[in-house]
């Protein structure tokens, strides 16, 4: 046997003899899976699991038995312990037998929630017990003579017994009583506003017992003014006072609505308020505004909360993205706002296209003719005339531009550097012809009224602007969506088909306002000034043209 083995026989060394000494030079013990001598059973042993030796076996390698303190279904045990309740592992009470210490026993009749029964420790009934048996007027249990309980530790109710006891407020005996007024209540508690009895004498005027919707918190009837909104009495709102201008007046009805401007509202139509219709005055009283998400006169978009200086969205201002505003919106390959320029090299041309994807070069030379637009379309005239530099010799085709175009300083400056001192007075036009060069021989746009257009404004024609001539050339009227003078609305749920507020039952109709019949010339101009409150025309004698 060498160091560290507690023994060694060699080729006898076993883990399945009986008593042997172990293949790892172990002496045989409990445990080991081999019942030796001194063992009665050993719990690793082989056996299956269902085997009744492998799960009666102790980890102490005894077999169980009764008194060992577990109780062991196959054996039949039903308890191990030692008490009055067990004998030879056998329970005692429940067997319907009286035996040792019971006071009772009914079998499965035992019952700790059925009065006047034996309870399942086979003891009598008792007070205490949690049950209202016979000759008990309460039982609670552990709860029996509390402060404020209804059972004593005698099982007696304490609450309607006549007597003021410990916790109670009052107590009238039999006339305790939840529905009469001003009675002490069946809990011994004094009336109280939410005990669902009007007590007159506590200033109660009603008592819902929590219901609040006819009955106050207080106990009070509901009434303007007590901040609560009651609509079955028609309130419309009730802010606790009757001060009139603060948004509810004393008649708990919204002040906003009533076709008066109180307080601190803007405006208000009454009726005609709304949060659709543009122009209109908006269901809070206040003025409508870029913002709040209905396109009003002056405002071409408004997506609400949504207006944005991001790329293609409504402006902030409620203006629609524009080539020149500073923002790269689609079909847009550059946008520099103010700087925009059809003149500066790799910038950004007033149509928002690259200039370097616009210029073309021959001979060492910008040729300007690529920065004109086509014919037909609103852009420049023409004309035969001199240089502006000695010696100001004829033949020199000039381009003078529609609209005028706007310079930074530093592209004058840039300018400049590649033409230098380039200009004189201005000259008579003589005999030199002016062209514009386009097939179309009506240019609408130009100012100028021409061929069958009804208008064409020299400010600026438009189709969201009061009193303008329209982007077609066409007169306002109603219908066209824009309050003109002398419309109250133009479209909307509440305007008629001749642009007046009321009920309308149909689409507005498209009628030529009467003082717009003879443009001569823009007799509207009168009528450019802005719309008064009243409804009656700022300038009469304009419709009578």
């Amino acid at each position: 046997m060498d160091w560290g083995e507690e023994c060694d026989d060699g080729l006898l060394n076993s883990n399945t003899i009986q008593d042997a000494c172990r293949v790892n030079c172990t002496t045989a013990k409990c445990g080991d899976g081999v019942v030796d001598t001194n063992e009665e059973c050993d719990p690793n042993v082989p056996f299956p699991s269902y085997h009744w030796e492998a799960k009666l076996c102790r980890s102490n390698c005894t077999l169980a038995t009764c008194g060992d303190n577990i109780v062991d279904d196959l054996l039949g045990e039903e308890c191990d312990e030692i008490s009055d309740r067990c004998d030879e592992c056998h329970l005692l009470c429940g067997n319907g037998i009286v035996q040792g210490r019971e006071q009772c026993d009914d079998g499965f009749l035992n019952s700790n929630i059925v009065p006047n029964r034996c309870r399942t420790d086979c003891t009598k009934p008792y007070c205490g017990d949690g049950v209202t048996d016979n000759n008990e007027e309460c039982d609670t249990g552990s709860r029996n003579g509390i402060a404020g309980g209804r059972c004593s530790t005698t099982c007696k109710i304490l609450c309607g017994n006549g007597v003021l006891d410990a916790g109670e407020q009052c107590d009238n005996g039999t006339a305790n009583s939840d529905y009469h007024p001003h009675a002490c209540r069946t809990n011994c508690k004094f009336p109280s506003c939410g005990d669902n009895v009007t007590d007159t004498k506590l200033g109660e005027e009603c008592d819902a017992g929590g219901a609040f919707v006819f009955c106050r918190p207080n106990c009070r009837l509901p009434r303007c003014g007590d901040g609560f909104v009651d609509t079955h009495h028609d309130e419309e709102c009730d802010d606790g006072n009757h001060n009139n201008g603060d948004g509810c007046n004393e008649f708990c009805l919204k002040d906003c609505g009533n076709g008066v401007a109180d307080g601190n509202e803007q405006c208000d139509n009454g009726r005609y308020n709304s949060d659709t219709a543009p122009d209109a005055c908006r269901t809070n009283c206040t003025k409508s505004y870029c913002g709040d998400g209905v396109v009003d006169s002056f405002e071409e978009c408004d997506n609400g909360k949504h207006n944005s200086k991001s790329s293609s969205q409504c402006r902030p201002n409620c203006q629609l993205p524009f080539c020149g505003d500073g923002i790269v919106d689609a079909g847009e390959a550059c946008d520099n706002g103010y700087f925009n320029s059809d003149a500066i090299i790799d910038g950004c041309s007033t149509t928002c296209v690259l200039n370097q994807c616009r210029q073309a070069v021959t001979n060492a030379f910008v040729d300007f003719g690529k920065l004109l637009p086509p014919q037909c379309e609103a852009g420049y005239f023409t004309y035969t005339g001199s240089l502006t530099t000695p010696p100001c010799i004829e033949g020199v085709q000039w381009i003078v531009f529609e609209h005028i175009g706007h310079l930074s300083p530093d592209q004058l400056r840039h300018l400049r550097s590649v033409l230098g001192p380039n200009a004189r007075p201005t000259h008579p036009l003589g005999k030199r012809l002016v062209h514009y060069p386009t097939t179309n021989g009506q240019r609408c746009g130009n100012g100028v009224r021409e061929g069958t257009e009804e208008c064409d404004d020299h400010r600026g024609n438009s189709d969201d602007q009061p009193n303008r001539c329209r982007k077609d050339c066409k007169l306002p009227r109603c219908g066209d969506g824009v309050v003109d003078c002398g419309e109250e609305c133009d479209g909307g749920s509440v305007c008629t088909r001749e642009c007046t507020i009321g009920t309308g039952s149909s689409a507005n109709k498209t009628v030529v306002n009467m003082f717009f019949k003879d443009l001569i010339p823009y007799n509207y101009f009168c009528c450019n000034a802005e719309r008064p409150q009243s409804t009656t025309s700022p300038c009469p004698n304009c419709y009578q043209q």
